[in-house]
């Protein structure tokens, strides 16, 4: 059986949605919830499901780059948000799909800082206060990605009950 390339776009996009769920209550669930750090299981759910959120990120960020790619129609939305519109330009676009391409590309810059800091404190290249910098990248970069992947989803989920 040859799987299709739609096919494998659904399949990394809800495998990178359940990791998304998954690394999200690992992460922020102790510190918000019990008040303490990322330890014992909770570290070890953490830690097998990230490999796998950072190949479905990856794997959509490569698949999902040419059809999320701003254009002319995109720009011209926006100017006539800005009222920068020139006459004979004809309006055409949608709000919601600008704000996904947005997130879209917010999510893919999000993850390189997420994912370096993460391998990058596995070495031994900084010291304690590099180690402090590092999970505090990690943590904010976390949050910035958790945000704007529930902010696509959800416009995502919306246009697609609105083509219904």
């Amino acid at each position: 059986m040859i799987l299709k390339i739609d096919n494998l776009k659904k399949l990394a996009a809800c495998v990178w949605l359940i990791c998304l769920v998954v690394l999200s209550a690992t992460g922020f669930g102790p510190w918000l919830v019990l008040h303490k750090r990322l330890t014992g299981y909770w570290l070890m759910v953490h830690v097998t499901f990230a490999p796998v959120f950072a190949l479905c990120t990856a794997v959509l960020a490569v698949m999902y780059a040419h059809n999320l790619s701003f254009d002319k129609s995109d720009r011209l939305f926006l100017l006539r948000i800005f009222r920068r519109r020139k006459p004979y330009e004809e309006f055409v676009g949608n709000g919601s799909v600008i704000v996904m391409k947005v997130c879209f590309w917010l999510i893919c810059v999000s993850a390189l800082p997420l994912f370096l800091s993460s391998v990058l404190s596995m070495f031994p290249l900084f010291g304690t206060e590099g180690q402090e910098i590092m999970f505090q990248t990690h943590r904010y970069s976390a949050l910035l990605l958790s945000l704007f992947g529930i902010l696509y989803t959800y416009l995502l989920i919306r246009t697609l009950l609105q083509k219904r």
